[in-house]
């Protein structure tokens, strides 16, 4: 039965819908963060792409592979493998792994190489780009790479546009803060026709590496203080949450983490049961407000509570490190809007 447009479209790409049904979960999610955030792709995860690519490819009648690229010809260059390895008893198994999926090595000698013509520095490699999804033609399953030279320097016209776009964001994000919210001098809260003006602005800025020395470093405090300064609220089931959940608290803390940083992944069924099984709220003094949004009132609380934490060092620093990252990322639904703006006030160690 011939098969309409819609569904012969995009059949033959290894895209996100083909991810979702051939991947585990967490190996999804960590390929999808490489995707998104430039992460490093660990061998697990690059065996379990691999193994779940094969498949796919064979399914649909693929017999070869090849890392594709653009060499600074103005042609495209691949480099066929097969899937077929012959075992020691003669007989042949379908065989294709991580180290095959993220790395080739062509010949560079055979291409354009900015004069680099010694043996050693003629050597080639290809890096798979898990940004550009992999696609089956001519029964050849094609996976798009990077080319670059055994020195490090770019032999195709895709290694200097990934990495133009990667500065491009990095200058993209200055130029918000420094030119666009740092010129902002006043709020206009249109409903009263009336004019804040903004009298002191201060931007704060954080690593990775300084919120992992504190995690190393401190020394396992067990109470903490925590001032809701904006109207703060949760979702949950499609409902509002408007009480500090420590559940909630910690599973928007680790999702705001996973999605700021490109370093790791912080989100973790078992680690968040552990946390909220040895982390109680001791004191609380809170509000009930509402939070108004285009027209639409949102249930929300500020206020201060006092948390203590149990169990070991290393699961209290994990938490405190958690907070100190909320100072930034605040917490909850909504913060880009304003919600959510939480401080630590009081760190307190062993009561």
């Amino acid at each position: 039965m011939a098969q309409s447009i819609p569904e012969l479209y995009g059949s033959l790409v290894f895209n996100d819908k083909i991810m979702r049904e051939k991947l585990p979960k967490d190996m999804y999610k960590a390929l999808k963060k490489t995707i998104e955030n430039g992460t490093h792709l660990e061998l697990d995860v690059a065996n379990s792409v691999a193994v779940a690519m094969k498949e796919w490819a064979l399914e649909h009648g693929a017999t070869h592979y090849t890392h594709w690229f653009q060499p600074m010809t103005n042609f495209t260059a691949e480099k066929h493998d097969s899937f077929i390895s012959p075992t020691a008893d003669g007989q042949v198994i379908m065989d294709f792994s991580g180290k095959e999926l993220v790395k080739g090595e062509p010949d560079a000698s055979s291409f354009p190489s900015g004069g680099l013509r010694a043996t050693f520095e003629a050597r080639g490699y290809t890096a798979w780009d898990p940004t550009s999804p992999a696609f089956i033609k001519d029964r050849t399953l094609y996976i798009p790479t990077a080319f670059c030279s055994y020195s490090g320097e770019a032999l195709d016209k895709k290694t200097p546009l990934l990495r133009s776009m990667d500065t491009l964001n990095k200058e993209a994000v200055k130029i918000i803060i420094q030119d666009t919210l740092w010129k902002i001098e006043y709020i206009l809260i249109k409903k009263h026709d009336l004019k804040v003006l903004i009298v002191k602005k201060n931007y704060m800025e954080t690593t990775y590496k300084e919120l992992m020395d504190h995690f190393y470093e401190d020394d396992g405090k067990r109470y903490i203080q925590i001032h809701f300064l904006s109207p703060t609220a949760f979702k949950q089931n499609g409902r509002y949450l408007f009480y500090p959940d420590l559940r909630c608290v910690f599973q928007s803390l680790m999702n705001k983490y996973d999605s700021a940083t490109a370093e790791n992944t912080m989100h973790d069924e078992d680690t968040l049961e552990q946390i909220c099984e040895h982390a109680q709220v001791i004191r609380y003094d809170l509000k009930s407000v509402s939070f108004s949004l285009e027209g639409v009132r949102i249930p929300s609380f500020i206020g201060k509570i006092t948390i203590k934490l149990h169990g070991t060092d290393t699961m209290a620093n994990f938490v405190n490190m958690l907070f100190e990252f909320g100072e930034y990322s605040g917490v909850g639904i909504k913060t880009s809007l304003g919600m959510g703006y939480m401080k630590i006030i009081n760190e307190g160690g062993r009561k």
